[in-house]
């Protein structure tokens, strides 16, 4: 139980919450709303873990201070303040509590005096953490940093070495011509194993026809003369005549542009490079444009109208954006228009990562989405959409999972568990995917045998005690969840390329299946 104590410059408060996690700030349905005009919307996260609060400011333009300083992330304890925008909030008590802590916490919230142990348990404040990027267990990253140590001198005797090769060249008057990887930027099929590694049972026939092409041409680089690699094929564009593709409404980099900006795939690890932040919606401009050129013009889905696909906007995750890179129509609703309004030509319901609704709205938007999904609509929803839309309406098939510990911002390799429609072009054989997961990401537990796991991360396995990433169930219609953002922040180019081909793929089984029937 969570208690706290708000002052504000028109006066005083007190918030009592169960919940684990918390969002403050001043946009409707948040756990705790404050009238603060300063405060962001989604201003900061609290989190309990054990009698501590673990809080993290989601990136507000007035900040989070504790002592008159900025703080991104910090762990308090009970009597330590912390200030938003004008609004200064006092932790009274948190997580499980003694029968002598809840008698000062009662007296506390009486206005009376507090015991000589309870004052001495408010003097008591977490300090803040001075490197925001190092995390709110400083120790546990050192043990971390040490662990990874032999990586690291691996890593810098393999730069000297290359660094001595290099100053051994002679590079006056010299021309070098670089041909990048086709995996690199195009592909699409399993990712390769490790020693050891069990091969995933895939069936060979629902690998897409360009995965051998694609080898075919690898091929063709590795047998032939640099100059025959790089003359191009008869009827064929060069690479200064490729032109971006038309029927948008805005200029498209063209594959060419983006393959000269990735450098080499890693012959170690095979992960291409981590997706610029900043430059994020030319990033998936540029997997749209791979997406094209694998697919071809009747790849891609047409005919759909805007009303058969609805998607739920959320504070988190945009599908919607990646919709609309293909020129896929459909129609954006909020979770109260949900609650209010039916979309009787609906086939696909999408829900974007986002806080959890009000208590008093959950149960009924639950119930219209298991509704949706009995008169055979599909359902596809991201991270915190999980819970409770998908837990509560059918907590027989997947429940919230508990880990070992809960991970920071970060990005887990990911690869395919079983061979499925949806799966067809999201991974290559040989570039491995890394997709984005971000702080609160809800790690799930599937109950029943009806569900099918689709992605998996042993990497997040071994960091977290969970590996399931993706999964899917039927129930006359069908639900599909991701562990993460379909509109991802981080990772690599061939993981934005796979969130895309995956969005692609559910589109058209939808609506192929729909037609079948």
């Amino acid at each position: 139980m969570l208690r706290l104590v708000i002052q504000t410059p028109s006066g005083e408060s007190r918030f009592e919450s169960g919940e684990s996690e918390i969002l403050v700030g001043r946009r409707e349905g948040v756990g705790l709303y404050l009238e603060d005009q300063s405060v962001a919307l989604t201003h900061c996260l609290l989190r309990i873990d054990e009698n501590r609060v673990v809080l993290v400011d989601l990136g507000s333009e007035a900040g989070t201070q504790i002592h008159g300083k900025a703080v991104r992330r910090a762990r308090l304890a009970p009597g330590a303040t912390f200030q938003v925008g004008k609004t200064k909030i006092k932790i009274l008590s948190c997580g499980q509590e003694s029968v002598a802590q809840r008698a000062r916490t009662k007296s506390a919230l009486a206005g009376s005096a507090p015991s000589a142990p309870a004052a001495a348990m408010a003097a008591q404040v977490a300090a803040p953490i001075p490197n925001p990027d190092a995390g709110p267990d400083f120790g546990r990253e050192i043990r971390e940093m040490l662990a990874k140590a032999p990586w690291y001198g691996i890593s810098l005797v393999a730069h000297i070495i290359g660094l001595l090769i290099l100053n051994s060249l002679a590079f006056q008057k010299t021309e070098f011509t670089v041909f990048l990887p086709i995996e690199s930027s195009v592909g699409d099929s399993a990712p390769a194993p490790e020693e050891g590694e069990e091969l995933p049972d895939i069936n060979m026939e629902d690998l897409a026809p360009e995965d051998e092409m694609l080898a075919e041409m690898e091929k063709e680089l590795e047998s032939g003369s640099p100059e025959d690699a790089a003359r191009p094929a008869e009827g064929e564009p060069s690479d200064e005549t490729v032109t971006p593709i038309t029927g948008l409404n805005r200029s498209t980099p063209t594959l060419t542009r983006l393959s000269q900006a990735l450098p080499r795939k890693s012959k170690t690890t095979g992960a291409a490079e981590t997706v610029n932040r900043r430059d994020l919606a030319t990033e998936h401009e540029g997997a749209a444009d791979i997406i094209r050129k694998q697919l071809g013009r009747g790849g891609i889905p047409r005919g759909i109208s805007k009303n058969q696909i609805v998607v739920v906007e959320g504070e988190f995750d945009s599908m919607e954006k990646v919709l609309r890179e293909y020129g896929i129509a459909f129609t954006g609703t909020t979770r109260d228009r949900l609650l209010v309004k039916n979309y009787p030509a609906a086939k696909l319901l999408c829900i974007n990562c986002g806080h959890q609704p009000p208590q008093a709205k959950r149960a009924k938007l639950v119930a219209k989405i298991k509704s949706f999904v009995k008169r055979g609509g599909w359902v596809v929803t991201s991270d915190w959409a999980l819970d409770p839309y998908i837990t509560m309406a059918w907590p027989h098939i997947v429940e919230v999972a508990r880990v070992r510990k809960h991970q920071v911002d970060t990005t887990v390799e990911v690869s395919a568990v079983r061979s499925s429609p949806l799966l067809v072009g999201v991974f290559t054989k040989r570039v491995r995917s890394r997709w984005w997961l971000e702080e609160a990401s809800k790690f799930f537990k599937l109950k029943s045998r009806d569900a099918h796991v689709l992605v998996e991360s042993r990497e997040m396995d071994r960091r977290y005690g969970a590996s399931p990433i993706a999964f899917e169930f039927e129930d006359r219609g069908r639900v599909v969840h991701l562990m993460g953002h379909f509109y991802q922040k981080d990772g690599n180019r061939q993981g934005l390329v796979g969130m895309h081909r995956l969005v692609i793929n559910l589109i058209r089984e939808r609506f192929q299946k729909s037609r079948r029937e």
